[in-house]
């Protein structure tokens, strides 16, 4: 079996979430000295498909934009022929376009369908129109002048309405997801060939029967349409919603769905999109992943051991320095806060769905921060970073133990991820600041001169978002929210240009 580092892993991982989110990434790398075998097989597959994608997704941004000359990217993928011969029709009719334009109404379209049959109709009306104008007296010229001047804007006219309704049909018939329109009583208006596959009931039927009726199990129908009439009304961001819930088929067959609703008027009546997509393949990617997790924490704790007696063994058996001792003990202490955090991820899912129990004592949060500082030494002498204690402006830390109630490992992971998003965001040469305020409640911040971007303050603590770190999960400050939150504490942050960034921790203080 190869054996794979968490950086290889990680940057596996990086590129392929980076390809599911549409952004862009670079090659993978591995070291010259890696070994020829599957892994590095992979890899070059991988990067293969970066550059085929990189190339597609630049050639479809370029037909977007209307660059129909855009030369097509020599690349294997199917799906690029499709697009090709998209490409060459589209050419052809701007250039069929363009001769009608010039006067040339025996051009004629057959290679689009129902649109051919309206082109053509349209260019011999077109051609008949223009004849009779010729066929007018002199004496009548100057209207001609001005009829042929708004027959022309109205075949323009004709033509884009047209063109932008059966490129609206094209797009919604050809989308992957269910798309569904829906009036305000519930009914469906419009029902694509996605969700005709998705639930299983043809356009015929479900037009102008309830929407809930069709595609919930028979306890859900009311919550839906009760909820109907709410998304109709809202407006602005609030007319915008998302659920997941789950669906029933025709054949009454359950599926893990995503509602994305929002609202619109046309007339005097209120509108509402659903697009919905099957999730089925994300719950069971999730639950892979959550296997892959359980099975890592399982294997990282074998190597821990040899960390953690190894040396407390070199400490019973050797004479060392008072300086070499108290290295090992920080090795020792480490491997140990690293195990108790592996197995404190096991109790993740449990605080996230509200399960865990919380057993609060009564945690020294001045020797835990110290404890952390201790340990992201190198890293802060890497970037000359100081570190500053202040508690209620009285004194340094080490002299003013602060109690908090929480449990220790909690308290620990969830500094330890704060300060290390503080030793990465602060600036080289800078300050990093740690203050508590003791009182009604125990308040710890964190601040650095960085900054957090605009564009993330509204999802900072939310998982997985990240920005600006190359090896970011955006998992540090989700995983703190959630650790001062089981333990009845609070987090938040300020962050602007002037002042930099101060993330704090309201906690309480423990029982006397």
């Amino acid at each position: 079996m190869i054996e794979l580092s968490e950086d290889l892993v990680d940057s596996l991982s990086e590129v392929i979430f980076n390809l599911i989110h549409g952004k862009k990434t670079p090659p993978i790398v591995l070291p010259d000295s890696y070994p020829e075998n599957e892994f590095r097989q992979l890899v070059g597959y991988v990067n293969k498909f970066i550059v085929s994608y990189d190339d597609f997704a630049e050639y479809m941004y370029a037909l977007s934009r209307g660059e129909l000359d855009k030369t097509p990217p020599k690349s294997g993928l199917k799906v690029l022929h499709s697009y090709k011969s998209l490409q060459s029709h589209l050419l052809h009719l701007t250039w069929i376009a363009q001769q009608i334009a010039a006067g040339d109404f025996s051009q004629r379209v057959d290679f689009m369908g129902d649109f051919s049959v309206a082109f053509n109709q349209m260019a011999e009306d077109l051609s008949k129109a223009f004849h009779r104008i010729e066929c007018q007296n002199k004496e009548l010229s100057d209207l001609n002048f001005s009829l042929e001047r708004n027959i022309k804007d109205l075949i323009q006219a004709k033509q884009k309405l047209t063109e932008n309704e059966n490129k609206l049909d094209a797009i919604v018939s050809a989308a992957s997801d269910a798309i569904v329109l829906f009036n305000s009583r519930g009914l469906v208006v419009h029902w694509n060939r996605s969700a005709e596959k998705l639930f299983g009931f043809s356009a015929h039927e479900i037009i102008g029967h309830s929407l809930a009726d069709h595609i919930l199990p028979p306890t859900d129908r009311k919550v839906l349409a009760d909820l109907i009439p709410e998304l109709l009304n809202q407006s602005g961001d609030n007319k915008d919603r998302r659920f997941e819930m789950t669906a029933m088929r025709r054949d009454s067959s359950l599926l893990p769905i995503e509602i994305a609703f929002t609202s619109t008027r046309y007339g005097h009546e209120n509108y509402g999109l659903a697009i919905i997509r099957d999730i089925t393949e994300r719950f069971r990617l999730e639950a892979l992943k959550r296997d892959v997790e359980r099975i890592t924490r399982h294997d990282l704790k074998a190597p821990l051991n040899g960390i953690i007696g190894l040396p407390q063994i070199i400490l019973d058996d050797y004479d060392l320095p008072q300086e070499v001792r108290e290295f090992l003990i920080l090795i020792k202490d480490s491997g140990y806060a690293m195990l108790k955090m592996i197995e404190l991820s096991l109790d993740l899912y449990k605080m996230e769905t509200g399960t865990y129990i919380f057993s609060p004592d009564s945690v020294d949060i001045t020797a835990t921060l110290k404890q952390i500082t201790n340990e992201l030494l190198p890293y802060f002498t890497a970037k000359q970073l100081k570190i500053n204690y202040k508690w209620e402006q009285q004194g340094p830390l080490s002299n003013s133990p602060i109690f908090v109630e929480g449990e220790r490992l909690l308290c620990y992971s969830m500094f330890s991820n704060l300060i290390k998003n503080a030793l990465e965001a602060a600036p080289a040469n800078s300050e990093i600041m740690i203050n508590i305020t003791a009182g009604n409640k125990v308040l710890t911040e964190i601040h650095n001169f960085g900054v957090i971007p605009n564009k993330i303050h509204d999802v900072f603590f939310d998982k997985y978002v990240t920005e600006g770190k190359k090896q970011g999960t955006g998992l540090g400050t989700y995983s703190a929210r959630l650790f001062a939150k089981t333990q009845n504490g609070d987090i938040g942050f300020t962050s602007t240009e002037e002042l930099g960034t101060t993330v704090w921790v309201s906690m309480m203080p423990a029982s006397k």
